[in-house]
């Protein structure tokens, strides 16, 4: 081999292991990127349960009052049917609002602390989703640059030296007496 010439077989070698590699970074980053969207938005929905309950509680406060509003807005005509229920579960509507407004001002406070929580999440899924489109492009260009690598390898190399091999066994293939 002269000192000008490039060894191509190290090169077609080269080409296709590097595009290997260049495959399974364009896998492993944007899994790893899911992988921290994942744990993120599980933070954010963990941080949101409690206003999943509060809600729940001012929606039943809320149907409360409305039955009780309901009940004592009754036409003065006709009197409200009372069975003793209605007057004593009415008693605690003011309790009902009260608890109301608190739970209204809890979901705001708690509101303020994931809205840091929701805007990561958005980043993050932002950020993953440009990883995968690299990604991708990066899995087509490794697997053709693999594929490039073999064939050349294979086909400009590989093969002669296979018929080269081939031509140096025969004499010795011959003397033994193998066809």
């Amino acid at each position: 081999m002269s000192p000008l010439t490039a060894p191509t077989d190290n090169l077609y070698k080269f080409l296709a292991i590097f595009g290997l590699i260049v495959t399974m970074f364009s896998v492993y980053v944007p899994l790893q990127h899911y992988i921290e969207y994942g744990r993120v938005t599980s933070r954010f929905f963990l941080a949101t349960l409690p206003l999943g309950e509060r809600e729940i509680a001012i929606s039943r406060a809320g149907a409360i009052e409305a039955i009780c509003t309901a009940a004592k807005a009754h036409s003065p005509s006709e009197p409200a049917p009372s069975d003793g229920k209605t007057d004593e579960f009415c008693k605690g509507v003011p309790i009902a609002s009260a608890a109301a407004s608190a739970a209204k001002e809890g979901i705001d406070k708690l509101r303020e602390q994931v809205r840091p929580l929701e805007a990561q999440r958005d980043l993050v899924w932002q950020e993953f989703a440009i990883y995968l489109q690299f990604g991708i492009g990066g899995v087509v260009l490794g697997i053709a640059m693999t594929i490039a690598g073999f064939v050349l390898w294979y086909f400009k190399l590989q093969r002669y030296l296979d018929a080269a091999v081939k031509a140096d066994a025969m004499p010795a293939r011959r003397r033994v007496g193998k066809p």
